[in-house]
């Protein structure tokens, strides 16, 4: 839980913090505030970040006021990070019964008999590090994660202009190249498949998709919109058919006619590569 106080009339972040034995205040605030320190013995400390610091000084009867409580306690000099302060075990061990929320981020004790009430700042959960702290940071510990979040914009570019010496050919046949908007022109000889009087379609049972080639399916429905093929009716087999290749190659049948001449019905289709 982080909670804003002050040391006289300077601003601190303080973080409470369960899993700290003792209390600790940033070497750089001692420094610049002129807090006096006393010679200790030489401890060691593990920081949460996994990093050892080593400490020979402390700093006694150091004032910290959050809020209307005041708080006069031992503080070992220490880089911090983030925190100003860390109230560790040294000072919640002295308070007795609390009542702690800590989702709202909320401590309730009693102090020279009245209730003392201290409320988290959420807005401190988050702090800013330098890329070289990051970067120490990664060089002990080998996995870590670096996200990076930012507004995207993107830009249509515009397509490469079209050589010179091809300007030409593309305006002299223009309608070749232009989306089909219906079907192939009338050809001197259309195609038949000729069968004999009398034969009756054959018998092929339906053919069913699976849900996955739904959407090669659709393509039909786009060329009969765009006039490039029409509804065939054939009772001889289905219109269309999928065959699995490197692409979807999707056929499709041939009209069948009865005449007194052929060999027979016969199954022809018109593939088109997708």
């Amino acid at each position: 839980m982080k909670v804003r106080g002050a040391i006289g009339s300077q601003p601190v972040v303080t973080l409470i913090d369960l899993g700290a034995t003792h209390n600790f205040i940033a070497s750089h605030l001692v420094a610049s505030m002129g807090i006096s320190i006393d010679e200790t013995e030489p401890y060691g400390v593990r920081m949460g970040t996994g990093d050892s610091e080593r400490g020979t000084s402390v700093c006694k009867g150091v004032v910290l006021h959050l809020k209307e409580l005041h708080i006069t306690e031992d503080f070992l000099p220490l880089r911090l990070g983030s925190s100003d302060v860390i109230l560790g075990m040294q000072w919640l061990e002295t308070l007795g019964v609390t009542k702690t929320n800590w989702k709202e981020q909320t401590m309730e004790f009693e102090v020279n008999g009245r209730i003392a009430r201290i409320e988290g700042d959420k807005s401190l959960g988050k702090s800013l590090i330098s890329l070289k702290a990051m970067a120490r940071t990664l060089s002990k510990d080998p996995y870590g994660y670096l996200i990076e979040l930012s507004n995207t914009e993107y830009q249509v570019i515009p397509p490469d202009p079209v050589p010179l010496f091809l300007q030409d050919i593309l305006s002299q046949f223009e309608c070749i190249f232009q989306e089909p908007t219906g079907l192939p022109p009338p050809r001197a000889m259309e195609y038949k498949i000729i069968t004999k009087e009398g034969t009756t379609p054959v018998s092929v049972r339906p053919y069913r998709y699976p849900h996955y080639q739904k959407g090669e399916i659709r393509m039909i429905k786009e060329m009969l919109q765009a006039k490039v093929i029409q509804p065939n009716n054939s009772p001889y087999s289905s219109p269309v058919i999928l065959v699995k290749k490197k692409r979807w190659l999707l056929a499709f049948l041939h009209r069948l006619s009865s005449t007194k001449q052929g060999y027979g019905a016969r199954q022809v289709s018109h593939s088109c590569n997708w």
